[in-house]
């Protein structure tokens, strides 16, 4: 308990007398220091309470409070930008001292947030929040937000709010409007009503104005989803008519198509008509196998395969259906006889060329022949003879190896052909005797040349006769 005692001296002179009267004050003891210092700048808007008086500002950064008694005091510090803060500070001993720092945080507000129609998605800056309205947020103050609401296939709007300082909850109540279509896509590429597109892969191309837009390509029947403005697609049918479109969809699935286009594909070119390589036509003298051999082009380069119409007179029939070789091997050959042959060109897209109608005659056998050597492939009873007919197919696959190799080396070799030596090294002692010994040619300007394969079977009758141009 404090107590006071005063004692006062006064100091009189009266006839000589000096007089003294005497006052003593004591101290109070409870007289104590509380220093209060921001720790940030944002506490420096901070407004500070003594045990709920009102002791002053921290503008300046620092408050120093006086005479507080001995014992516990309670420090507030509040402001319209921070948070409220109490601090309990307790003095234990006469003329003590303290000091504080008072870090302040941002304040907070309360925000609620509805919206016609609802349940439209909220975005606060850059951060969904992954609710719908109606909802409450507590944002801080002192900031300005950027507050958007999305509602599914409806629309969209944007909203500024500043939140100066704390106070009552804000309530934004927010029309989100219609949305509008995106302008239509322009198509570009193929124009429309082209006929010069050839086959394989084409890229359709677009221009579009808006963002965030995903396309939808209808082709031909076929539909296709992108977020470009070109994709690839296949033209696979020359001569035919392909129509497309597209249609840009937004965000809130909100659509717009383009026109619709149509090209076409450039019409097919049929193929040439097939040439005889072998056997010359209307030639004669040829063994029971014989390599039917053509040529044929495609004006467009296109792949081709052949049907091979064979037989004798008015027996023709088909013998082989979309080989892809331009070589044929027939076999078991009647001697003496006269064969017709011609070839069918066609290609993957529905071109047919028919070829002409050519012909060959084999060689009429002689009763010392036959009891010699019988049929290239007949007598399939003779046990000898069948190992014969497997020895001579494989000279005539050797012999149409060794042409093969001998158009390869003068393809090869065209700068170097004149008087160049061309040999043919075959690997058996007489497994194929395509080439004997060496031959030397000349070159000539704007000709082929000729290159005669003989066998040594059946009377060295010619197996091949062919040009390489």
């Amino acid at each position: 308990m404090n107590s006071r005692f005063s004692k006062r001296i006064f100091l009189t002179l009266m006839f000589g007398i000096l007089i003294v009267s005497a006052s003593t004050v004591f101290a109070n003891e409870g007289s104590c220091l509380l220093k209060i210092v921001a720790a940030n700048d944002l506490a420096k808007t901070g407004t500070v309470f003594v045990d709920g008086k009102l002791k002053g500002l921290l503008e300046l950064g620092e408050l120093v409070i006086f005479d507080l008694d001995i014992g516990t005091h309670k420090i507030t510090v509040d402001g319209k930008l921070i948070e409220k803060q109490e601090i309990d500070v307790a003095f234990e001993n006469a003329y003590e001292s303290k000091q504080i720092d008072v870090k302040a945080i941002p304040g907070r507000r309360a925000v609620r947030i509805i919206s016609e129609p609802s349940n439209a998605l909220i975005r606060v800056n850059e951060d969904w929040i992954g609710q719908k309205t109606p909802w409450q947020i507590v944002l801080e103050v002192g900031r300005t937000y950027e507050i958007e609401l999305l509602k599914d296939n409806h629309g969209s709007t944007v909203e500024t709010l500043d939140i100066s300082e704390k106070g009552e909850v804000i309530v934004l109540d927010i029309a989100v409007p219609v949305a509008t279509p995106p302008d239509e896509p322009r198509l570009v590429y193929p124009s429309n009503g082209a006929t010069d597109l050839t086959i394989g892969e084409v890229f359709l191309e677009w221009e579009h104005f808006d963002t965030a837009l995903q396309f939808e390509v209808d082709f031909n029947g076929e539909s296709y989803t992108t977020r470009s403005s070109v994709i690839p697609v296949q033209l696979i049918e020359k001569g035919r008519v392909y129509t497309w479109k597209v249609t840009a969809i937004n965000e809130f699935d909100k659509r717009s198509s383009s026109e619709e286009f149509s090209f076409t594909t450039l019409q097919n070119m049929l193929p040439n008509e097939p040439s005889c390589l072998f056997p010359g036509n209307g030639t004669d003298n040829y063994p029971d196998a014989v390599i039917l051999q053509w040529v044929c082009e495609d004006p467009e380069g296109d792949r081709l395969s052949y049907d091979v119409i064979f037989g004798e007179g008015d027996a023709l029939c088909t013998r082989e259906i979309g080989i892809p070789s331009s070589k044929l091997l027939v076999s078991e050959l009647k001697s003496g006889t006269q064969y017709f042959w011609k070839v069918i060109a066609k290609d993957d897209y529905g071109g047919v060329t028919v070829g002409p109608l050519w012909t060959f005659s084999t060689k009429a056998s002689t009763s010392t022949e036959d009891s010699k050597a019988g049929s290239l492939f007949g007598n399939e009873n003779s046990s000898d003879d069948s190992c014969q007919v497997d020895v001579l197919k494989e000279k005539i696959v050797s012999l149409e190896w060794a042409l093969e190799e001998l158009k390869i080396l003068v393809r090869e070799n065209t700068r170097l052909v004149e008087n160049t030596l061309i040999s043919l090294i075959t690997t058996g002692s007489s497994a194929c005797s395509a080439v004997q010994g060496s031959n030397y040619f000349t070159k000539e300007f704007g000709k082929g040349l000729q290159i005669k394969i003989e066998s040594d079977f059946k009377g060295s009758s010619i197996l091949h006769d062919s040009d390489i141009l």
